[in-house]
């Protein structure tokens, strides 16, 4: 599962080491403990700001959870990564829902995220439709949002040719593989 491998080394080297809880490979007197807790405890701010004024600090909300998702998946905590992932991804929706041009693309990041994080989890099926969604979603953004988001459009696309693969793996009914393919 060529997907999970990069992906948690991509997210080991952007957090600065190998998310053991021995410290190899992080900067001198990192904590990933101590990181976690407060990477925790400022998405538990963010829920508060957010409950009490949701159109100022929602947008923030959805950025930390999908960050504390990639923190979870450097920490070889998938469950955890998958449900905050979802979570961010449920708070753009709605943000999306009403104004597509700021958060249609953050939408998309989130559904790619959660796509990698399905997978991480052999849910093959939810890899391949978040991602499905993400891409169309990237692909409907207006012209000068799409040039932009071109590498993320490009990293989905691959992710997601690579969860068809797994579809085909894992040995997934011929009927619901044939779906998925389809769909695309």
């Amino acid at each position: 599962m060529r997907v999970r491998t990069e992906h948690r080394a991509n997210q080991k080297k952007h957090f600065g080491g190998q998310g053991d809880s021995q410290n190899q490979g992080s900067p001198p007197g990192w904590d990933w403990g101590e990181a976690l807790q407060s990477a925790e405890r400022a998405v538990e701010m963010y829920r508060r700001l957010a409950y009490d004024n949701p159109i100022e600090y929602e947008p923030d909300l959805a950025r930390r959870l999908n960050m504390l998702g990639a923190f979870y998946a450097a920490l070889e905590k998938p469950h955890e990564a998958l449900t905050v992932t979802r979570e961010s991804a449920e708070i753009r929706e709605r943000l999306a829902n009403e104004n597509p041009y700021m958060f249609q693309a953050e939408l998309a990041m989130s559904l790619s995220n959660v796509g990698v994080r399905s997978s991480e989890l052999g849910n093959v099926s939810d890899a391949v439709n978040a991602t499905l969604r993400a891409v169309e979603i990237f692909e409907h953004l207006p012209r000068e949002q799409r040039r932009a988001f071109q590498p993320q459009l490009a990293q989905t696309r691959k992710n997601l040719s690579e969860f068809y693969g797994q579809v085909r793996e894992t040995g997934e009914s011929a009927n619901s593989a044939d779906e998925l393919l389809a769909a695309a």
